[in-house]
């Protein structure tokens, strides 16, 4: 009912603006709507406000009915203008451009021999009553075991795909996994920025200000954890980024300082991308 009232005000909009003649009449300097059935008389203006009122003499006792239409089709055109600035429906977009662009097939139109994609990426989602940031939804029924998406793996971020960047020097063979993405992380996301092959994932990611794990509390936060196995879990995970970050310090940034300057890449910047690879990498055996 809502949509065919908004719909009911673009078309009166339209009828009144375009579709009918007006014609002066002499006698008292107003215009007559020229129909083959009737003449309604109506005070010339140009301004929106104007239209508006000459609507409501139209539409006469389904006023009530207008100014509910008018007040909705005001909302409607906000919405759209909110959603147009909105900085996350934007990055999204840029995202599935970015996917399709890349073999992924993520449309939500069909295409020759193909069907819409079930799912959607949803800026805000929910989980028991909790928000869960940015994540994906179904927009159709899916049996267990469908296949629901294939991403190619020269489009993901490895250890191999490191070595090629970075050079085998900076990324050996012996380093852990987990290092070499962070590393190649770091890299894209500091040095390469906007030119970075990676940048409409890595805009994806949740911000600094989105997370707060429990190892990089302050020592007086984590003392709230104390008698929890989180409290050893955290403390154990913490100085082993801590100690990663010094061996990293006193190798990799002071050998190669114009790729990894160390005013840049922090201790609390390591923090940050380590929580990044570790929920979001997926290491094979």
């Amino acid at each position: 009912m809502k949509l065919f009232q908004t719909l009911l005000l673009l078309l009166l909009n339209i009828v009144f603006t375009n579709s009918f003649q007006l014609i002066k009449s002499n006698h008292h300097n107003k215009h007559v709507l020229s129909s083959p059935s009737q003449h309604k008389i109506l005070k010339s203006s140009n301004s929106n406000d104007d239209l508006m009122e000459q609507m409501r003499r139209t539409l006469g006792d389904k006023e009530d009915i207008f100014s509910e239409t008018e007040k909705e089709s005001k909302q409607l055109l906000q919405g759209l203008r909110d959603l147009d600035r909105d900085p996350n429906l934007k990055i999204n977009n840029l995202f599935i451009e970015w996917l399709s662009n890349n073999g992924v097939w993520v449309k939500q139109q069909s295409a020759w021999g193909r069907a819409p994609h079930p799912l959607v990426i949803a800026s805000e989602t929910e989980d028991d009553g909790e928000t869960c940031g940015r994540g994906l939804l179904a927009r159709e029924s899916l049996t267990e075991g469908e296949l629901m998406m294939t991403i190619p793996l020269d489009l993901c971020l490895t250890k191999v795909a490191a070595q090629e960047i970075l050079g085998k020097a900076i990324i050996p063979d012996y380093m852990d996994e987990y290092i070499a993405i962070a590393l190649l992380l770091l890299h894209e996301k500091l040095i390469k920025k906007k030119d970075s092959r990676w940048k409409p994932y890595i805009d994806i990611l949740p911000k600094e200000t989105d997370v707060y794990p429990s190892y990089i509390w302050s020592d007086d936060e984590l003392l709230l954890l104390q008698g929890s196995p989180t409290y050893a879990a955290s403390k154990s995970l913490k100085n082993k980024i801590e100690k990663e970050y010094n061996e990293l310090v006193n190798t990799i940034f002071k050998r190669y300082n114009t790729q990894f300057p160390v005013e840049l890449f922090t201790l609390k910047v390591l923090h940050y991308i380590f929580f990044l690879v570790s929920v979001s990498t997926y290491i094979s055996s």
